[in-house]
């Protein structure tokens, strides 16, 4: 396998996690876990698309000892020896971690950002409610209106298509 075999191998690896996604998202459709998986897991999928035309296609981006060979009708990375196919693909490797790390970091940023803003100021009540000389109990979990919940499905106006 060669420097654009290791492209594509890496590539196969985010289309299974969108894959993965999308499948858990039939039996949780209103998680929002789930869902931003997905929308990650897909925005990494096009970047990745974006990087590989570039470091694949890019004659100064080829690696060192690497080159562009026209092979039936198209272009095709080739290196000269062992030591540089390997030292490609490791930066294929190192590549594909350091963007994995941006997009993580982007997304947790990401979220973030939306909670703080769609922050709801915490409405505190008592866990035991005296209604005329009666004590009541207060479900307090079912009233939580929070930007995410994970452990619950969310309701309809939370998360529509």
């Amino acid at each position: 396998m060669g420097v654009e075999g290791q492209y594509h191998w890496l590539l196969q690896f985010v289309i299974a996690l969108s894959l993965a996604t999308t499948l858990m998202g039939i039996s949780h459709p209103r998680s929002f876990v789930v869902g931003f998986l997905r929308s990650s897991s897909i925005a990494f999928q096009g970047i990745w698309f974006i990087i590989m035309g570039y470091a694949l296609w890019t004659p100064s981006l080829i690696p060192k000892g690497c080159f562009i060979n026209p092979e039936d009708g198209h272009m095709v990375v080739r290196c000269r020896s062992q030591e540089a196919l390997h030292r490609a693909k490791s930066l294929v490797n190192i590549e594909f971690s350091w963007i994995l790390a941006a997009v993580v970091a982007g997304s947790l940023l990401f979220y973030l950002i939306l909670s703080r803003r769609y922050a709801e100021e915490a409405e505190y009540d008592s866990i035991v409610k005296l209604v005329d000389d009666d004590v009541e109990d207060l479900d307090v979990e079912a009233d939580t209106r929070s930007f995410v919940s994970l452990g619950k499905a969310m309701r309809n106006i939370d998360l529509e298509r």
